[in-house]
């Protein structure tokens, strides 16, 4: 198991959902955020623009999936749903922010 621990939320728990779940997205932003700063430092697999859009991708890509891992509801939970789509929309936005800003930094940006 990750050193996130899955955490499974029943329809008739909802304290601190929110809460939560912000926690889990910024550490699971924050490991595949360094290890994208680590991969485009390298400059040696990733030396285009499009190499680097491309990395960027995968990152936000690996994000989704272990948050969907991780942060796993109940069934027919709707609201729970919204919610967490919400929450990893915006630290997608923030990924995709500050990824496009290493990118530039590196001059991989077009």
């Amino acid at each position: 198991m990750d050193i996130f621990h899955k955490f499974v939320i029943f329809p008739n728990i909802m304290d601190g959902f929110e809460e939560k779940c912000h926690t889990v997205c910024k550490r699971v932003l924050k490991k595949h955020y360094d290890q994208f700063r680590k991969d485009i430092k390298d400059g040696f697999f990733y030396n285009t623009p499009v190499q680097g859009q491309r990395r960027l991708t995968e990152m936000l890509g690996n994000f989704r999936k272990e948050m969907d891992g991780v942060v796993q509801l109940g069934r027919n939970n709707t609201d729970l749903e919204v919610i967490k789509e919400t929450i990893m929309g915006e630290y997608m936005q923030i990924g995709r922010k500050y990824g496009e800003r290493v990118l530039k930094r590196a001059g991989l940006k077009g």
